[in-house]
């Protein structure tokens, strides 16, 4: 692509099972990959950078990383990490597998927090503020999800996440 201009981040994430026979098992687990991507989407932002979440359509792998994203980062449910990306994305909707994924995966951030809240002495195990306070810091996070890989890339079954260039980037 374009290794002197952006910083990437490609995560293997497979959005559809390879067989029939293969329906009933998970994809790719999402758990494995939101803190390395949403790390990596942070440390951009907190740069000064942008950020390009994008897949092939734009509407499954990339919105679940996102919404990962914002659950693990911004302290989000599932419902308002997705409300807040179809704000900008209408189409965005994760496949089944993924949802069950987020679902789980914010069973455990629920279960963190809590647990963390509670050494702390502290009863809530929600943040003090609520996602809509935070919603002008999410407005840095570009979710425009674009088919414009290139024939090579878009045969894998990678989601690149593009970070722009950075003034002390070589």
């Amino acid at each position: 692509m374009y290794p002197s201009e952006f910083t990437y981040l490609n995560l293997p994430l497979k959005d559809e099972p390879a067989s029939e026979e293969q329906l009933h098992l998970p994809l790719t687990p999402l758990a494995k990959f939101i803190p390395s991507a949403a790390f990596f989407i942070q440390d951009c932002l907190d740069n000064g950078g942008r950020v390009m979440v994008h897949c092939r359509k734009g509407i499954s792998r990339s919105v679940s990383i996102v919404a990962g994203y914002l659950m693990y980062e911004r302290g989000a449910n599932l419902v308002e990490a997705l409300t807040l990306i179809r704000r900008r994305r209408k189409v965005a909707d994760p496949n089944v597998w993924f949802v069950e994924d987020l679902k789980l995966y914010q069973m455990k951030l629920e279960l963190d927090r809590f647990n963390r809240f509670r050494a702390a002495g502290t009863s809530s195990a929600r943040p003090a503020t609520d996602i809509a306070h935070r919603k002008h810091h999410d407005e840095n996070v570009a979710v425009v999800n674009t088919a414009t890989a290139t024939a090579a890339a878009a045969a894998k079954t990678t989601l690149p996440v593009a970070q722009s260039p950075r003034v002390d980037a070589a």
